[in-house]
């Protein structure tokens, strides 16, 4: 069995098209056209569930999905009985669920809904005012998601419900199959654009840029939070990184300045690359998403 890495964004220009971009461990593919695709608006999410890969990407407000098995796609389809996708979105696998987590376009509260592989579940809302029971905060960027441990844990931006105008607040939420969480990040001054997360030697690693537009990250292991650090050799970040793990290393794929295609990698620990073109690229205008993909 080998393993690639995914990667999908949106390209730069007046017609962006939907292209991945996968790599051995050696070499990229270079852009490919997703097929069958009719476009997309904004940051789409891969994840891998019954050993297919699935893509989901907005497109005029419009969810859609497209289903992979390392032979064929399958068409594209459009996810069912929601109210629209207002900016990117976060997916994440969790109780043998897919879990869909975006807000509605002119709308703060973050909504999720599941897919078991057959039947997408109803639009839900996780928002309210109580942190306890609750997503006390506003969503206005791109969310991250993902599992450590039993937990599934969404990472955004937005104001909490005692703080209006706090554009730059950090916070996550916790969902453990009934009830809604969440809190502040602690030990940062907040961030400027949706986060980036990955699960990385059992700690979570968060990628995104401070306030004053800097490249940061931090860690955490789902009680205490390590400090905002800046991301070292690196020309900066626009939009949602996409960090994954692919052979025991952490990669970040991110947008960097004039729409460039960047990554670069690190042991998870004080050794870092330098930031690198992803070859053959024709650039990117939005966060792209990243997958380990087996077969």
């Amino acid at each position: 069995m080998k393993t690639w890495l995914f990667s999908f964004h949106k390209t730069v220009g007046n017609h962006p098209q939907f292209y991945s971009n996968v790599f051995n461990g050696q070499a990229w593919s270079g852009d490919v056209l997703v097929p069958g695709n009719e476009g997309i608006s904004n940051t789409p999410a891969a994840v891998v569930f019954n050993s297919n890969l699935y893509l989901f990407y907005p497109r005029f407000q419009a969810l859609y999905y497209k289903v992979y098995d390392g032979e064929v796609w399958t068409a594209e389809a459009l996810v069912p009985n929601m109210a629209g996708v207002g900016a990117g979105l976060a997916a994440a696998v969790y109780d043998g669920l897919i879990y869909l987590i975006y807000s509605n376009p002119g709308s703060t509260n973050l909504m999720y809904k599941t897919y078991d592989g057959t039947t997408f579940g109803p639009e839900i809302n996780a928002s309210g005012t109580n942190h306890l029971i609750s997503v006390a905060y506003q969503n206005v960027d791109t969310p991250a998601a993902l599992v450590l441990g039993d937990t599934l844990y969404v990472f955004g931006r937005g104001p909490g419900a005692d703080e209006p105008g706090n554009m730059n607040r950090f916070w996550y939420a916790t969902f453990d199959r009934s009830t809604w969480r969440s809190n502040p990040v602690a030990g940062t001054e907040g961030l400027s654009n949706g986060p980036g997360a990955a699960l990385c030697k059992n700690l979570i690693y968060l990628f995104f840029n401070d306030p004053t537009g800097l490249f940061f990250f931090k860690k955490f292991d789902g009680s205490s939070w390590g400090a905002d650090l800046q991301v070292p050799d690196t020309p900066g970040n626009f939009g949602n990184a996409a960090p994954v793990v692919f052979n025991q290393t952490l990669y970040i794929l991110h947008q960097g300045p004039n729409g460039q295609y960047l990554y670069k990698t690190t042991d998870g620990e004080d050794n870092w690359t330098s930031d690198a073109a992803v070859p053959n690229s024709a650039g990117m205008s939005c966060g792209p998403a990243a997958v380990t993909f087996s077969l």
